[in-house]
C-alpha cells in the first residue's frame, strides 16, 4: 500500500486532489475538463482509476467509507464515479492506495484496487490558500483558491456612545453595543447508516449553544447591551456616580431542532416534521451606584528656614523657630484617598431565564451559555488604588 501524505503533496505544489492523483505513478486521473463541457453531463469534474482500467474500476472512499458518487458521461455513456476534486485539498491528512484488486472485500467496483482519503480529524480552524502561476512564456495561467474551515460564522458588530461634558447639575454617559449573527454553519463529515460518507452543512444560526460532544451552536442571533450613568464630582475631587444597563438576548432554537431544514427530521428527534422548541427572549436590568474618594489636593508646602520668615525676612526671638508644615496629616479622609466603594444589583427586575427544553445536552431547563439561573445578585466592591 502507497500512502501519500501532506509533507509530500506540499512539496509537489499540487492544488486538488486530481493533481496529487495524476501524478502518483500506476495510477490516472481522467479529468473532465470545463472546454469539453458541451460533450459532457457533468463538466469540471474528476474520477480516478489505477492500472489504465475503466472508470468505475478503482473504489474511492473517504475515511473508510463510501463516498456519494455522481454521473459523467465521455463518450462512454453515464458511468457513476466519485468526484475527487469535491475534497478540499486542504482537508486531507494523507491519501492510501492499495494496489491489488480488493473485489473480492469491497465488490466489483474495486478491481483495479482502493483509494482511502483520509481527512484530518483534528482541524480546528480556518485555512486560506491562494496559489497562483503561469509558464515563462506567460500562458497556461493557473488560479487556484482554496478556503477550509470547519466552522463560517458571518455577523456584524455595531455600537455607538455619547458623552457630555460636566455641566453644573452632573454629566451624562451613554453607550450601546450590539450583535448579528445571520449565518453560522458547520461542515463536517457525515457517516450515513448505510455506510456512505459526505460532507453536510448544518445550519446552526440561532441555535442553543452545544456541549463539547455536540455541534456547537451561535446562540441567540441578537445581542445588545446598552447603558446610561451619570455622574458628578461633588466635595472637590470626589465622584459620585449611577446607573442602569439593559442586557437583551433575542430568542433562539434549542438543541431539538432540524437546523433550519439542514438535518432530516429524523436525525433531529423531532417529534413531527418541522416541529422545533423554541427559547424566549431575556432582558435584564442592572443598576449600579459608586462613590470614589480623590486623590488628595496637591499643596504646595510653605515652610521658611529657621530665622526667616515667609518673604525671607530675618526674624529673631521666638519667631525664629521653624513653623511646622503646612498641609493636614493622617485623618481618615487621607486613608479614603482613591478609594472606590461600589454597590450594585443585576437582574433587577428578578427575571426568570426563558425555559429550554434542553440546555447544552445537560438538561439544564435553560441555555447555560446564554442565561443565568441565579436571576436577583447582589454584589458590593471596594477598590483602593495605591
Amino acid at each position: 500500500m502507497a500512502t501519500l501524505n501532506q509533507d509530500f503533496i506540499q512539496k509537489q505544489a499540487y492544488q486538488t486532489v486530481n493533481d496529487v492523483l495524476n501524478n502518483y505513478p500506476g495510477g490516472l486521473s481522467g479529468q473532465n475538463a470545463q472546454t469539453f463541457a458541451g460533450n459532457s453531463n457533468s463538466p469540471a469534474t474528476s474520477a480516478f482509476n489505477l492500472k489504465s482500467l475503466p472508470i468505475g474500476s478503482t473504489l474511492v472512499l473517504i475515511d473508510g467509507f463510501r463516498f456519494p458518487t455522481t454521473g459523467i458521461a465521455i463518450n462512454q455513456g453515464t458511468i457513476p464515479f466519485v468526484e475527487i476534486n469535491s475534497i478540499p485539498l486542504a482537508a486531507i491528512d494523507r491519501i492510501e492506495i492499495l494496489k491489488v484488486g480488493g473485489s473480492a472485500t469491497y465488490g466489483d467496483d474495486a478491481i483495479a484496487g482502493v483509494v482511502n482519503i483520509i481527512t484530518k480529524n483534528d482541524y480546528n480552524g480556518a485555512d486560506i490558500i491562494n496559489y497562483f502561476g503561469e509558464s515563462q512564456r506567460g500562458d497556461d495561467e493557473i488560479y487556484h483558491l482554496t478556503n477550509l474551515g470547519t466552522l463560517l460564522v458571518d455577523g456584524i458588530e455595531f455600537g455607538a456612545s455619547y458623552v457630555t461634558k460636566e455641566y453644573s447639575w452632573g454629566k451624562l454617559e451613554l453607550d450601546a453595543n450590539a450583535s448579528y449573527i445571520y449565518n453560522y454553519s458547520l461542515k463536517q463529515l457525515e457517516v450515513e447508516p448505510n455506510g456512505f460518507a459526505q460532507f453536510l452543512v448544518t445550519n446552526l444560526t440561532d441555535t442553543a449553544g452545544g456541549s463539547s460532544e455536540s455541534p456547537p451552536g451561535s446562540g441567540p442571533d441578537f445581542k445588545i447591551v446598552a447603558s446610561i450613568f451619570y455622574s458628578k464630582h461633588v466635595f472637590g475631587n470626589d465622584l459620585f456616580r449611577t446607573g442602569f444597563t439593559l442586557n437583551y438576548e433575542n430568542s433562539e432554537l434549542d438543541n431539538i431542532n432540524d437546523g433550519h431544514g439542514t438535518i432530516p427530521a429524523g436525525d433531529a428527534g423531532l417529534t413531527a416534521p418541522g416541529y422545533v422548541h423554541l427559547v424566549g427572549s431575556w432582558t435584564t436590568v442592572d443598576w449600579q451606584i459608586s462613590y470614589e474618594f480623590g486623590p488628595p489636593a496637591e499643596i504646595t508646602p510653605e515652610t521658611p528656614k529657621p530665622g526667616y520668615d515667609k518673604e525671607g525676612k530675618r526674624v529673631i526671638g521666638e519667631k525664629s523657630i521653624a513653623p511646622a508644615p503646612e498641609g493636614h496629616g493622617w485623618t481618615w479622609r487621607r486613608l479614603l484617598d482613591n478609594t472606590t466603594f461600589t454597590f450594585g444589583i443585576k437582574n433587577l427586575s428578578d427575571a426568570h431565564p426563558p425555559l429550554a427544553f434542553v440546555g447544552n445536552g445537560a438538561y439544564q431547563r435553560y441555555d447555560t451559555l446564554a442565561a443565568n439561573p441565579v436571576q436577583r445578585f447582589f454584589y458590593g466592591q471596594i477598590e483602593k488604588k495605591l
